[in-house]
């Protein structure tokens, strides 16, 4: 009984922290490719789906439905198939930006932050980035028939974008920067150490 009692009271002084939330998962069955802004609402109440006009992947501004666009973790962006009705997912986007940082999902076992050799290894092979600077700078989706090609499912798929840290030195940082396309293990990449800073979830029609 002493024992309890001096469990107890440790329990009262130090609480036991809290376990992290797992971040939620990005597939094809995250949201079903038929929803809308008005079933979003439905399903995850009006505080938590909201409009925003958007910067698409090219730089378009566009309005669009963002979901917990109050909690930095959980931030997402749906864009659809048909804008002027909300619906049809054509793709679900998170990012790192000035208002996000989408550690709250996951897609395929990776998430923001993950490193290129994270990558590579989820998808069973080098893969290519294109180079870095411009309006398609550090993404990827060819997955060369690697393992994230049909990781998410049939009916979606896995594209990523690619930042350099903010403390990667100018010279490496040149040697990646501009319109080739870079193997994911060569030597000027690798030292460049760049890092998912989006993640999106395609829906193809």
């Amino acid at each position: 009984m002493r024992r309890l009692l001096s469990a107890a009271v440790f329990l009262c002084v130090f609480p036991i922290a809290a376990t992290a939330a797992e971040p939620q998962k990005l597939d094809c069955s995250t949201f079903p490719a038929d929803s809308s802004h008005a079933s979003l609402v439905k399903s995850l109440g009006a505080d938590n789906v909201t409009t925003e006009t958007v910067a698409g992947s090219a730089g378009q501004n566009a309005p669009t439905t963002v979901i917990y666009a109050k909690d930095k973790t959980k931030r997402a962006i749906v864009f659809w198939k048909d804008d002027a009705a909300k619906k049809g997912i054509a793709a679900i986007l998170v990012r790192k930006d000035d208002k996000s940082d989408a550690t709250g999902w996951t897609a395929g076992g990776l998430t923001i932050a993950s490193t290129l050799a994270d990558v590579e290894k989820a998808n069973g092979q080098p893969f290519e980035i294109a180079g870095f600077g411009g309006d398609f700078g550090g993404y990827t989706g060819d997955w060369e028939e690697g393992k994230l090609d049909s990781i998410l499912g049939q009916n979606c798929h896995l594209s990523l974008r690619f930042s350099l840290p903010a403390g990667v030195k100018p010279d490496v940082a040149k040697k990646v920067t501009g319109g080739d396309q870079f193997p994911s293990d060569g030597a000027e990449i690798v030292a460049a150490k760049p890092v998912i800073s989006e993640i999106t979830v395609e829906f193809p029609e």
